[in-house]
């Protein structure tokens, strides 16, 4: 055997991703959307997330027509209570990559077009917006949000963002 190397085979070596570089003092704000072909129904889930505060919405709709349109009705939900909250150094997390990569683009699919030009127009009210794709495992808390109102009784009409409570 040589000296210093693995009985089992050649080392392995694992990648560990850096976090991301966010701007000082930037609110974190991660979106996503549970969505159902039946009847088009889509869940929305958003969270605010302060050095100091985190505030959870949640959001049901109707007419929703595919997965990727509940994803970005979710962020354009998020953004909206980020200009409410009057946030000023923001970045929006999405699981979505198409979304995220539309909206870094500026190149989108017909079907998206009102939505990310909405979100677009929103960004300019901010002092400074980053779109951050993130892992599904990094954002269970906002799917969690999505699948609850997603599944609000049918006999219940929403139509304001509740807060949920912690």
């Amino acid at each position: 055997m040589v000296r210093g190397q693995n009985q089992d085979g050649p080392h392995k070596t694992t990648r560990v991703q850096a976090p991301p570089q966010y701007p000082q003092n930037a609110t974190i704000v991660r979106s996503d959307a549970a969505w159902s072909p039946l009847g088009t129904m889509a869940g929305l889930g958003w969270m605010l997330l302060s050095p100091s505060s985190q505030r959870l919405f949640h959001k049901r709709v109707a007419g929703v027509n595919s997965a990727l349109m509940a994803e970005g009705l979710a962020l354009l939900e998020a953004f909206k209570s980020g200009t409410s909250e009057q946030l000023k150094t923001v970045v929006f997390e999405s699981d979505s990559a198409h979304l995220i990569r539309f909206l870094k683009t500026g190149v989108c699919i017909p079907e998206l077009y009102g939505v990310t030009a909405d979100i677009l127009s929103y960004a300019s009210i901010f002092d400074s917006v980053v779109f951050s794709w993130i892992s599904r495992e990094r954002n269970t808390q906002a799917d969690s949000l999505a699948k609850f109102a997603l599944n609000v009784s049918d006999n219940m009409v929403v139509d304001e963002a509740f807060m949920a409570s912690n």
